[in-house]
């Protein structure tokens, strides 16, 4: 379940440089790991360290198909912030295991209010006209792109509130 992109006012989503980074990452992580695994020390090597090197070979490869696997495609597929004319709407998790989307609607948002959460992230606490109160996570999405997203918000009458 993701955000409805159909009709939106601005979509929200990784660039391409910060998904070719991450593309990198796992992609560095395979080919050293392969280089380990096959192992390049001499003839005379201890067999112990040897043994080692390979482990870790392993361990490099694993984690750079972990990256490849999982965190691309959610860059890629997954996360986005979308703005439409009633509305918003913020979608992240797993490619294999999304979370529900945070959602709300303009008219029935009183305030959103920026704050800390006790490990010190900023976690958006949206306060609506019927008392209710929702907390949404702060991704890294929304920080890197939280200027655009704030001036939105307010354009359609959101109160933000530090």
């Amino acid at each position: 379940m993701t955000c409805e992109l159909f009709g939106a006012e601005a979509i929200f989503s990784y660039s391409s440089t910060s998904v070719q980074h991450t593309v990198a990452v796992g992609l560095i992580l395979v080919v050293v790991g392969i280089v380990f695994f096959k192992n390049k020390l001499p003839s005379g090597g201890h067999a112990y360290l040897s043994g080692r090197i390979a482990g870790l070979g392993v361990l490099a490869i694993f984690f750079g198909l972990l990256v490849l696997g999982v965190s691309v495609p959610d860059k890629y597929f997954i996360d986005h912030v979308v703005l439409n004319q009633e509305g918003f709407c913020s979608s992240n998790g797993l490619w294999f295991l999304p979370s529900a989307p945070d959602r709300f609607h303009y008219s029935d948002v009183d305030h959103v209010l920026r704050k800390r959460d006790d490990k010190g992230h900023y976690k958006l606490e949206v306060s609506f006209k019927n008392g209710k109160k929702q907390s949404i996570s702060r991704t890294e999405l929304w920080a890197e792109n939280e200027i655009q997203i704030s001036k939105v918000l307010q354009s359609h009458g959101v109160d933000l509130r530090e």
